[in-house]
């Protein structure tokens, strides 16, 4: 059986998570670096064992958290077309 990525992506969320995504990708967009820049500090905080897993220069340069936030915008945006197109975000987020 074959899946597009979409379909693969979809049948990984409920209808219910799918809607929380679609209701809330407008916002994560506009605020996906800002989110992902307060994420990691308390990630590790709550889990200092995952600081030998992450690379420490992408963290101090921010790329790490730009990557996440470019992830989850893409992801956002593959759920629901009427989103900003992600190059407009990668524009921005420049």
């Amino acid at each position: 059986m074959s899946f597009s990525p979409s379909d693969r992506a979809q049948s990984l969320l409920s209808p219910q998570s799918e809607a929380v995504v679609k209701a809330t990708a407008a916002i994560v967009t506009e605020n996906a670096e800002k989110i992902t820049a307060c994420f990691y500090p308390a990630m590790f905080a709550a889990h200092p064992e995952l600081l030998r897993v992450f690379n420490q220069g992408n963290q101090a340069t921010g790329e790490q958290s730009r990557a996440l936030a470019a992830s989850v915008v893409a992801y956002a945006v593959q759920l629901d077309s009427s989103l900003i197109a992600f190059d407009q975000f990668v524009k921005h987020a420049d």
